[in-house]
């Protein structure tokens, strides 16, 4: 089955809905050792234009509370943390800066 490029339309009164979708696939990707967090910060990051103040200021804060999460004892035993595995933290602080980037230049306008 061929699948043809096609342009997506989101009625303005939709886009808060869409940007709690948004923060519920964060939400879901948090902590999690499968390739879904990178799949998920991926897209958000090729659409920018699907973000508003209000899903990106929640990302960040979201993730901001992962992050400073004291980490337990089972946690550093086998070296994860809330946001996951050592290296999908370094995904997460990268999109995290990457929002907060966003936020700013939102901000601006």
């Amino acid at each position: 089955m061929k699948v043809e490029n096609k342009i997506l339309l989101i009625p303005s009164d939709e886009a808060d809905d869409l940007g709690a979708i948004l923060n519920c696939a964060i939400r879901y990707c948090i902590g999690r050792t499968s390739y879904m967090p990178r799949l998920v910060m991926d897209y958000i990051r090729k659409h920018p234009e699907l973000l508003n103040p209000k899903t990106v200021g929640t990302m960040i804060r979201d993730i901001r509370q992962a992050r400073d999460e004291p980490q337990t004892e089972i946690e550093k035993k086998y070296n994860h943390t809330a946001l996951g595995v050592y290296y999908q933290r370094d995904y997460w602080l990268d999109f995290l800066k990457w929002l907060e980037e966003q936020e700013a230049k939102m901000n601006e306008q």
